[in-house]
């Protein structure tokens, strides 16, 4: 079992930045804004350019009220030039009928350009900027949790069922009838800045039953994966540890950059073949303890109610439908 352990800007910053070398033209873009043109290629997951793509974006200056909202249309080869006056930073928005939309953040002086700054305008000038749009596949209605207060765990150090259908902790410790999968809290009872550590054991229950992790997909409204990949390793058993002195009183396990695909509720052939299992995706899991000595837990899922369904495409991917 592998066990995983605003950009602000002022006047002394400038002098900071100037006393170390760097010139003063980048220093007064910063301060009251540079040229800037960004070439934006708007395409698909495999590389294909989006025509009629709508950009909304803003080139943002120290001063914002003289920061203006601009947009435009992308032309057949999937490209848009932005250009706009900006102290830093810009903020796009990309979307287009069919696909989910996308957004982004940049700094000017993360393009690389040498100098940052050049007769007035961030460089590279024009310079190519990619942003991806997903495609509307086919989108279901999941079901499941997602969860805005956290669950209190009754006891330590003590193995607790979890049934996904009931989102609840399984009998005794609350209504749940089936253990979709069981965990295990381990924590020494002391407060931050004391205690040794803690530390969460996930089991899913079941043969066959599992899961892995999928990379999320940064800046897309639908980040998560379109479907389960049922060739996958479903792993049956997680652990993860928060170590004392920790930046974290509990520990956000996912939800940033990764989401754990799962299937539940095998049912095994007389072959020993798989032959039933539900499919969803945990989008977030953090435990830690409560001022009250009670260890916690935060979840949030969505699950194909359909056996053997693998797709995970929501309808309406920020929001599922709550099982009762």
């Amino acid at each position: 079992m592998k066990r995983e352990v605003l950009v602000g800007f002022s006047l002394a910053a400038a002098v900071s930045i100037y006393a170390k070398g760097i010139d003063n033209e980048y220093v007064e873009a910063l301060a009251q804004g540079a040229d800037a043109a960004l070439n934006v290629f708007v395409h698909d997951e495999n590389g294909h350019p989006v025509e009629g793509a709508v950009i909304n974006y803003a080139f943002w200056l120290t001063n914002l009220k003289q920061t203006i909202a601009k947009n435009g249309i992308t032309d057949k080869s999937g490209h848009y030039l932005a250009k706009g006056k900006c102290s830093a930073d810009v903020h796009l928005s990309v979307s287009c009928e069919g696909y989910y939309s996308s957004r982004l953040e940049k700094s000017m002086s993360s393009f690389g350009g040498d100098p940052k700054v050049s007769d007035g305008k961030w460089q590279p000038y024009g310079v190519e900027l990619p942003i991806e749009l997903r495609k509307i596949k086919n989108p279901i209605h999941l079901v499941g949790y997602s969860g805005r207060s956290f669950i209190e765990i009754p006891v330590t150090n003590t193995w607790i069922g979890f049934d996904m259908d009931k989102c609840d902790l399984v009998r005794p410790f609350g209504k749940g009838i089936t253990d979709d999968f069981r965990f295990i809290f381990q924590w020494d009872g002391k407060i931050r800045g004391q205690y040794e550590g803690s530390s969460l054991s996930i089991r899913f229950a079941g043969p066959c039953a599992g899961g892995y992790w999928a990379n999320l997909k940064s800046g897309s409204e639908f980040r998560s994966v379109y479907s389960a990949d049922t060739n996958q390793t479903f792993l049956s058993d997680f652990a993860f540890d928060i170590k004392k002195d920790s930046e974290y009183w509990d520990a956000p396990i996912m939800g940033k950059t990764r989401s754990l695909v799962f299937r539940t509720r095998c049912k095994i052939d007389p072959d020993g073949n798989l032959k039933e299992a539900y499919y969803g995706i945990m989008n977030k899991l953090r435990f830690g303890w409560n001022s009250n000595g009670k260890g916690r837990l935060e979840i949030s899922y969505s699950r194909n109610p359909k056996v053997n369904d693998a797709n995970l495409e929501s309808d309406y991917f920020s929001k599922v439908s709550k099982v009762k």
